[in-house]
């Protein structure tokens, strides 16, 4: 029987709540509209999960992540992955290609595997952890909030399948937060909150109804944003702006908030962000004029942290074989031990990023 959080799913589908969990939620609905909303999201959706860290970040298809709340995440680990190891993150690669609410697991697909276990290989002395879980809820702009958490053991399938079968009000739940956020910042009615990016409100005819206060303390840094966005009053087929310090992203309000006024919501999203890092071309071209093919593919399994016996399993080889290949590329390299080859193949992707 599926349970998360106090929750618990029927094969009736009939939904019971412990107290615990109900006045988890009660505190999200509450929190609507404001900078708790996502943390009390979190709070309940960890519950009962094993987690080291956990974290909502922003993915946007064009600027670099955000982190906007974090538990248990050293400032040092976040500005090395903002500075480049953002690029290896699966999930801001996954975002990149889809739209749709997901909870994805690192290692929910062969290509994800490969790509966490290099994420992991790279941050894992920094950060201790072996695997990640995220649940994506889409925002404006074509952006996504991720509620992350990072754990030292592999996350479970059940954790997974408990989390996708709360889905549905995530989403709902998300939609009302989101379009709460857009309704007072066009009715001026209250301070939106700054966590969830800067955001300017135009009427139909273009006229700037109201900013939140993070695009007021980022027009400051950017001045340029208040006159790069007033050439979406000039094309309405325009959806973004690319500029050097950042993406401004238009959306119809009529879009974000259900009857909504006729008009459009600009937000910015400071920081372009560099594609994600092609592994797997990158991982081809190393050693490549050192090793033979084969030494190559035994490297590509040691990097991966697999054993001599994972791997002549694999390669359908003795595993006699795998060490005698072993001991002869070490030779190569003039190395010892696996440390210092993860180490070589470490300072050839970071060279790369």
């Amino acid at each position: 029987m599926p349970t998360f959080g106090g929750l618990v799913c029927k094969e009736k589908r009939n939904l019971e709540l412990d107290r615990e969990a109900s006045t988890g939620l009660a505190r999200i609905v509450e929190a609507t509209g404001s900078d708790r909303f996502y943390p009390e999201l979190c709070h309940l959706l960890s519950r009962e999960i094993s987690w080291e860290a956990r974290m909502i970040m922003q993915y946007s298809k064009s600027a670099k992540p955000r982190y906007l709340w974090t538990e248990n995440v050293p400032q040092n680990d976040m500005n090395l992955y903002l500075s480049r190891y953002y690029r290896l993150d699966p999930f801001f690669a996954y975002w990149r290609e889809h739209d749709a609410p997901e909870v994805l697991r690192m290692s929910d697909t062969a290509d994800q595997q490969n790509k966490a276990t290099a994420y992991f290989r790279f941050f894992q002395p920094m950060i201790g952890s072996r695997d990640g879980m995220a649940v994506f809820l889409p925002i404006h702009g074509n952006s996504a909030i991720a509620v992350c958490f990072e754990s030292a053991e592999v996350f479970a399938e059940t954790d997974v399948a408990s989390l996708r079968l709360l889905l549905p009000l995530l989403v709902a739940l998300n939609t009302s937060h989101q379009q709460t956020l857009v309704r007072r910042l066009i009715d001026r009615t209250t301070e939106t909150e700054p966590m969830h990016g800067a955001m300017a409100a135009y009427s139909a005819d273009g006229v700037l109804l109201r900013v939140n206060r993070d695009w007021e303390l980022s027009a400051v840094t950017y001045p340029m944003i208040t006159q790069a966005a007033e050439q979406f009053k000039d094309d309405e087929t325009l959806d973004q702006v690319i500029l050097e310090i950042g993406v401004l992203k238009c959306n119809p309000l009529s879009d974000l908030i259900e009857f909504g006024p006729d008009g459009f919501l600009v937000t910015f999203e400071p920081g372009t962000a560099d594609p994600p890092v092609d592994l797997n071309a990158l991982s081809k071209e190393f050693l490549h004029d050192v090793l033979t093919p084969r030494e190559r593919d035994i490297v590509m399994w040691i990097v991966r942290g697999a054993s001599s016996q994972d791997i002549a399993l694999e390669l359908e080889l003795s595993e006699g074989t795998i060490k005698n290949h072993r001991k002869r590329l070490y030779k190569k390299l003039g190395i010892f031990s696996e440390r210092e080859l993860l180490a070589l193949y470490i300072r050839h992707i970071s060279q790369h990023l």
